[in-house]
């Protein structure tokens, strides 16, 4: 006689889990990956890793990567540079550590009674304004890689496995200053939760280590300009300008990467026939919806939600209050997700529990649709770029020091919502054209000034 099998409650969370992972990975996915250097890509993965003696010239000396940020320059030097030819693989790889990273957010805030439903994901996964952060190879690496440790430690923790959480929260905390401020505040409410002295001093002892190490070596790298502490009466006008900064990200420049995004996305779509991709994506967001319908629903706690939230929302702007001259981007909001992801995910866990699953399946994919014209902006910017720095790279000789060219290049191509950093052209900034050149030119000293025709 035939039984019939029925998936359990576990196993029907690990398929949740794989789907979200596969839709996170999804998300970049429609023009196969095929990414071309953009801005600091250049110099990060070929023009500083093709020096000699790079501990003296590029890592410990010379540019110094590795006096601020030393296990992204680690990193970036001995690993993500070895995929230069290949680049497309390392948004691949990151997009499935960010989706691992939700999912392990996700369970660890759970066990701490803390609300981190399928609104969570869509927030914290998949919102338009963070294709800066999380597909941008030079702020990827940094910002995701330090997001997946910090989720890692607090899952650790979650399982009482103390010594897994010291080792994933001390490697957290040297990619990203704001990732690093995230952690130690993760560090403290685990701590908390669990009344683990050994955790508590697990955190203190990674942020003391980390402090002494910019203490005593960030004013030595090329990245000391950026670490300029201000006057405490310049504070309160910091704290203001940031916030403005953050709520305009948040809904103005957010709402049109979403609304025009999606327009614009959906018309690359139709334009290129893409049945297939359109509907991959409709079948896994609706496999999402069906699955978050019947997952195990787990208590959480309103206040304790909401209070979390906020401070994890909030503590990885606090250098923005400080340091000189800061200004704020759109790769700046990505450390505040999974705050604000819990606040969103906590809201309607009271006022509109019944509708969540639904409303994030839809969001998850217009945010999708939005993504696609978000990554064929940064391909079509980056494809301009790189064929201009060629043809300046061809009139750069050897022992070229300094060449002036004319160009009506603008600062933005069309996207959806230029703001400050956001899919700039080379030709925007005064350091972009001249790190490029140099790669392409193998002329290490070349300057590139720049005349604006009108």
């Amino acid at each position: 006689m035939q039984t019939k099998y029925e998936i359990s409650d576990k196993e029907r969370e690990n398929i949740f889990f794989f789907v979200l992972t596969v839709l996170t990975f999804f998300r970049y996915s429609y023009f196969g990956f095929d990414y071309t250097p953009y801005l600091d890509d250049y110099v990060q993965y070929s023009f500083y890793p093709s020096f000699p003696d790079p501990w003296q010239n590029i890592l410990t000396g010379g540019a110094g990567i590795l006096l601020t940020r030393p296990l992204a320059g680690l990193a970036d030097f001995f690993l993500w540079s070895r995929f230069y030819e290949n680049l497309g693989v390392i948004p691949a790889i990151i997009s499935l550590m960010y989706g691992v990273s939700g999912v392990m957010f996700s369970k660890a805030l759970k066990k701490f009674d803390v609300s981190a439903g399928p609104l969570f994901f869509a927030v914290f996964l998949f919102l338009p304004a963070n294709s800066e952060g999380t597909y941008w190879i030079s702020a990827s690496t940094r910002i995701v890689v330090s997001l997946f440790f910090i989720s890692a430690s607090i899952l650790a923790a979650a399982n009482e496995k103390t010594l897994l959480f010291f080792l994933f929260n001390f490697l957290s905390m040297w990619f990203y200053e704001q990732t690093a401020l995230l952690s130690f505040a993760v560090g403290l409410f685990v701590s908390i939760e669990k009344k683990s002295p050994g955790m508590l001093m697990a955190t203190f002892l990674s942020a003391l280590a980390l402090f002494l190490f910019y203490f005593n070596f960030a004013s030595k790298g090329d990245n000391a300009h950026r670490m300029q502490i201000v006057a405490a009466t310049e504070v309160p006008s910091n704290v203001l300008k940031t916030a403005r900064s953050f709520f305009e990200v948040l809904f103005n420049v957010n709402f049109k990467i979403l609304t025009r995004g999606f327009a614009r996305g959906f018309n690359t779509i139709a334009k290129d026939f893409s049945i297939l991709w359109i509907s991959v994506l409709t079948i896994l967001t609706s496999v999402f919806f069906a699955l978050t319908q019947n997952i195990k629903k787990t208590e959480t706690k309103l206040k304790k939600s909401l209070l979390v939230g906020f401070v994890l929302m909030l503590v990885p702007l606090a250098p923005f209050f400080v340091v000189e001259n800061s200004v704020f981007n759109l790769r700046n909001l990505v450390p505040s997700l999974p705050g604000l992801a819990i606040v969103v995910d906590a809201i309607f866990d009271v006022r509109g529990k019944r509708w969540a699953a639904a409303l994030s399946a839809v969001l998850i994919f217009a945010f999708s649709i939005s993504s696609v014209s978000e990554v064929g902006d940064y391909n079509y910017t980056a494809n301009r770029d790189a064929l201009l720095a060629q043809k300046i790279s061809q009139q750069t000789k050897a022992d070229t020091a300094k060449i002036s060219v004319k160009i009506n290049t603008p600062k933005y191509y069309t996207q959806n919502a230029p703001y400050n950093d956001h899919i700039m052209s080379m030709t925007g900034s005064d350091w972009g054209l001249s790190g490029i050149v140099r790669t392409l030119s193998n002329n290490r000293k070349v300057v590139v000034e720049t005349v604006h025709q009108k």
